[in-house]
């Protein structure tokens, strides 16, 4: 596999795994407005939660736009999930425990393919550079 497809497939596993989690956000919020516990300030995260997913929905890939959006609702989410280990009713609740433990398991995803990817574009800059030195000793140019 050449190396552009690699980093390539790398970051379409990154995007895969965002949209992952942003399908399962709006499952989040409506489990979330059905219980009294949740307070009034978690509800206005709820709808910070909603507006910062809509934002990244349409950003082109990749894009630092798109990257900084994708950081906002990372950040916005843990807020969310902070309120929720505050309420213990909503500890209760299966269906969001089991919830909470997908967007666990979607976070320690997302950072082992950015990570790859991260890797990935290391590699690449690597080989340019050993490529670029190597014109200079084949050529006996100097830098």
């Amino acid at each position: 596999m050449t190396r552009s497809k690699k980093i390539a497939k790398s970051w379409l596993a990154v995007y895969e795994t965002l949209l992952a989690r942003a399908d399962k956000i709006p499952l989040l919020i409506e489990l979330l407005r059905l219980h009294e516990e949740f307070s009034d300030t978690h509800r206005e995260l709820l709808g910070n939660l909603t507006e910062v997913r809509s934002s990244t929905a349409g950003m082109p890939l990749p894009s630092k736009e798109k990257l900084e959006a994708e950081n906002r609702l990372t950040k916005t989410l843990k807020l969310v999930l902070a309120g929720i280990a505050e309420a213990r009713a909503l500890k209760n609740n299966n269906q969001l425990t089991k919830l909470l433990d997908e967007f666990e398991q979607l976070d320690k995803k997302i950072r082992w393919v950015i990570g790859t990817y991260n890797g990935e574009i290391r590699e690449h800059r690597i080989l340019l550079f050993c490529l670029e030195l190597n014109k200079y000793k084949i050529f006996e140019f100097s830098p």
